[in-house]
């Protein structure tokens, strides 16, 4: 059975009371494979699995027909306040995080203000800042738009620098290094996998060093970065404790020699 999640933001164990290992967002899919008490486990809509402690009222709810008939739209923001009505004076109905799913009902004066769909069935109201409408991309669609896909990889990226390091972390809370690239990407609508390893089902496929471009992957023993160009990578660092750019070229001063060699991966090619 298809769910959603309701709140803001809810914690994967890679077993019952065992270690946190993602975090999935408001308005995201997950699938309930088996039901242990309390726990669920479930295999979410980036095919990432794990334990759900089924904890909070309304945690979860059945995913509805109503929610494929309507454009999606995605947080893009740190924070979004959701309004009981188009004013900034208005009731904070729930405040959810970059990556959340939301859905598109309409616009309100020329567009500055959009009527969203909440996963329960309440309307409330955002800013346009903020959001943008999303859909998954298919290989095609990436290929086509490669160009403008890149550009907005790199700008989506930055806007986590400084974010601290927290493991299985997928907000501005805090991010792991894995989590920081799955949310980069899915941002723009494209799924890889949440892990800092490359899987076939998957579209990140391995390229040679010197077939690197901006909005690449690095990939390194249980760490993955993204690259930047001009040899700078940005990446959630435990050293750094923070999402951190470093560098590959070993004359700068942000040059970091235990990552100086990486596998790299693309979903460009």
């Amino acid at each position: 059975m298809y769910h959603i999640i309701n709140v803001p933001m809810t914690s994967l164990y890679c077993s019952p009371y065992g270690e946190k290992t993602d975090e999935v967002l408001y308005g995201m899919t997950v699938h309930i494979l088996e039901k242990r008490g309390k726990w669920n486990y479930v295999k979410t809509e980036y095919e990432y699995e794990g334990w759900l402690l089924d904890e909070l009222q309304n945690q979860i709810q059945q995913r509805e027909v109503w929610m494929e008939e309507f454009p999606k739209m995605v947080v893009t923001a740190a924070w979004i306040d959701i309004l009981l009505h188009p004013s900034i004076h208005s009731k904070i109905m729930i405040t959810v995080p970059r990556g959340s799913i939301l859905f598109w009902m309409g616009e309100k004066e020329g567009g500055k203000w959009y009527c969203v769909r909440l996963c329960d069935g309440r309307y409330g109201w955002i800013r346009e800042e903020g959001v943008r409408f999303w859909e998954k991309k298919e290989q095609d669609s990436i290929k086509k738009q490669e160009k403008w896909i890149r550009k907005q990889i790199i700008e989506d990226a930055k806007t986590y620098k400084n974010t601290m390091y927290r493991w299985g972390g997928k907000t501005p809370f805090g991010v792991d290094c894995s989590g920081f690239c799955s949310m980069v990407y899915w941002i723009n609508g494209i799924v890889i996998y949440r892990d800092a390893k490359l899987k076939e089902e998957f579209p990140v496929k391995l390229i040679t060093r010197e077939q690197l471009l901006p909005g690449d992957l690095l990939y390194y023993p249980g760490h993955i970065a993204l690259y930047l160009g001009e040899e700078n990578y940005i990446h959630a660092s435990q050293t750094a404790a923070k999402v951190v750019i470093n560098s590959l070229d070993a004359s700068k001063e942000i040059y970091r020699a235990d990552l100086a060699c990486p596998q790299v991966g693309s979903i460009f090619c």
